[in-house]
């Protein structure tokens, strides 16, 4: 089935909302990544941290994400 624009936007909103919710080390690193499309590489020099510090940072934003979603 196809997805109409109404339940587009109310996802949209949705996570929106969750994002916020974010803290904002996670949030930070998931709007790069996702949004603005920097490689992993790219988000550390302009963070100033390591690779793995913005994978892990990555995944737990995810994680976190999930969890404000799900409730």
């Amino acid at each position: 089935p196809t997805r109409r624009s109404s339940d587009l936007d109310e996802e949209t909103e949705q996570l929106v909302v969750a994002l916020r919710k974010l803290s904002f080390r996670y949030r930070e690193v998931i709007v790069l990544y996702y949004y603005e499309e920097y490689g992993t590489g790219e988000i550390a020099k302009m963070l100033h941290t390591s690779v793995n510090t913005v994978k892990s940072r990555l995944r737990r934003g995810r994680e976190k994400l999930a969890a404000i979603m799900k409730n």
